[in-house]
């Protein structure tokens, strides 16, 4: 997006956290509120960035504004059905869809920032296309 402030024009682009260190033109930059600094020489500095991204797990995700109306019911019953196929005693065949979600690990709070919901990949696997396209605007899928 773009934005003109004071006649300027200033580009906004979101990035997204992700799991892995990645260089730019050689040096490793470390990105925070003020900007982003080259950790490239700084041994510990480029330790604690593969600690802390370590964790980072993109479907792991949480949308606190998804609910179960984001998320299709025919979907939850090919996997009920698909999992008692597998397993005619499964624990899904007598669980509502709200108990699949969280006994799954679909549904997470995140105790650091007390964000709780949806996870991504919660998304994923029973989203309507429109919450799909809506959380991940930046992907699109073409089949041939």
């Amino acid at each position: 997006m773009d934005y003109k402030i004071d006649g300027k024009v200033v580009l906004y682009i979101n990035v997204p956290d992700s799991s892995e260190v990645y260089r730019c033109n050689g040096r490793i930059y470390d990105r925070n509120e003020d900007g982003d600094f080259d950790i490239t020489d700084n041994s510990n500095l480029v330790a604690d960035m593969y600690i802390r991204k370590r964790d980072i797990h993109i479907e792991d995700k949480i949308f606190p504004y998804a609910t179960m109306k984001n998320l299709r019911e025919d979907l939850f019953e090919k996997a009920r059905k698909w999992a008692i196929l597998k397993n005619e005693n499964h624990a899904w065949k007598n669980m509502s869809n709200e108990e699949i979600v969280r006994t799954s690990g679909l549904y997470r709070e995140d105790v650091m920032t007390q964000k709780k919901g949806l996870t991504l990949a919660a998304i994923l696997l029973f989203g309507t296309d429109e919450t799909i396209m809506s959380c991940l605007s930046n992907f699109k899928t073409d089949a041939i």
